[in-house]
């Protein structure tokens, strides 16, 4: 039988597509939190309203029933009813796209622990929502999202959708 050579740590691809769930959460920050990141703000960026919001970025092996969903919910404490979204353009700060969050991986390892066996990972990410009230916002978003995150540990996307790409797997 002719021996077959398998690198060590790793797993076939995947095969079969994974599931994709977004999922949005209430307020990022407190009010005098935010307060506070408003006034840093508009210290560089005049004419500025922000608000912030946690989404939650959830990849499956199978999709959830309404049952499961609403246990993940639970877990990750978004309430029933949420507020209307806010205005404004979006930036969403999530983990390095190609990295694993701590958060990710802590909260990955409760999801399994309560149940959620299709659960393969759990990111979290703030939406940001920034409604300029001056003319010219040209330029000013590279600004503010250079204000909002660290390019050392975080990416900016300017969509939900977007945050497929935190789960793109490639082989090491």
């Amino acid at each position: 039988m002719p021996w077959i050579f398998i690198p060590p740590f790793t797993r076939p691809g995947p095969s079969i597509m994974a599931e994709f769930l977004a999922l949005r959460g209430s307020a990022a920050f407190s009010a005098s939190r935010l307060a506070r990141l408003q006034q840093s703000v508009g210290e560089t960026i005049s004419g500025i309203q922000l608000a912030a919001e946690h989404w939650y970025f959830v990849e499956l092996d199978a999709p959830l029933n309404a049952d499961e969903k609403g246990r993940l919910k639970d877990l990750l404490g978004i309430p029933d009813r949420l507020p209307l979204p806010p205005d404004g353009d979006l930036l969403l700060v999530t983990p390095r796209l190609g990295t694993i969050s701590p958060w990710s991986s802590k909260a990955t390892d409760i999801a399994r622990n309560c149940g959620f066996a299709t659960v393969r990972r759990i990111e979290r990410a703030v939406a940001y929502h920034a409604a300029f009230h001056v003319s010219g916002k040209v330029g000013q978003e590279s600004a503010l999202a250079a204000r909002l995150h660290d390019r050392m540990t975080e990416s900016v996307l300017d969509s939900i959708d977007a945050a497929r790409a935190l789960f793109h797997h490639v082989a090491p």
